[in-house]
């Protein structure tokens, strides 16, 4: 009578498991990493930088000798931040261009330094009630020629502020 009333609980506890809500921490450190194609002028062909504020995302990527990384988002809270660290030993750049309604491309900045770590501040919507959502293409690319790809991937963070 023990056992089948012990087996009777433990298959309760099962179903109340298995309907239970996941809580939204269980996708703390998602990763987002980086896939080809990239392709500056296509929508399509660009990955999506996720905010940090959405389950901690950190997003990476490699870039091998003579790519560049495309990473699109629209600004649709007021501030950001992109923070950007390259992989040991490897200086890349962010090139920073807002894209239009009607396609064309407006750069809003550039990082030319050879710090590991980078820091960008942009604004985001615009307009007395936010109307106006910006949408932007993060560039990861590097100047310098190597002749080896690095071993750890970069890692690009968009800090989304109020």
């Amino acid at each position: 009578m023990k056992k089948n009333l012990s087996i009777f609980f433990l298959a309760i506890g099962i179903f109340f498991l298995n309907i239970t809500p996941v809580s939204a921490s269980t996708c703390d450190g998602y990763i987002n990493w980086e896939q080809e194609p990239n392709n500056l002028m296509s929508k399509e062909e660009t990955n999506y930088l996720l905010p940090y504020s959405y389950c901690h995302t950190a997003n990476k990527g490699y870039l091998p000798a003579g790519d560049i990384d495309v990473w699109n988002f629209d600004a649709i809270k007021k501030n950001y931040k992109v923070s950007f660290r390259a992989p040991e030993g490897y200086y890349y750049d962010l090139v920073i261009w807002q894209r239009f309604s009607d396609g064309h491309l407006e750069e809003v900045a550039r990082t030319d330094s050879l710090d590991q770590v980078k820091e960008i501040d942009l604004p985001g919507r615009t307009g007395s009630d936010g109307e106006l959502i910006k949408e932007y293409l993060v560039v990861v690319h590097s100047k310098w020629t190597t002749n080896r790809d690095a071993d750890e991937p970069y890692t690009l963070v968009l800090l989304d502020k109020e």
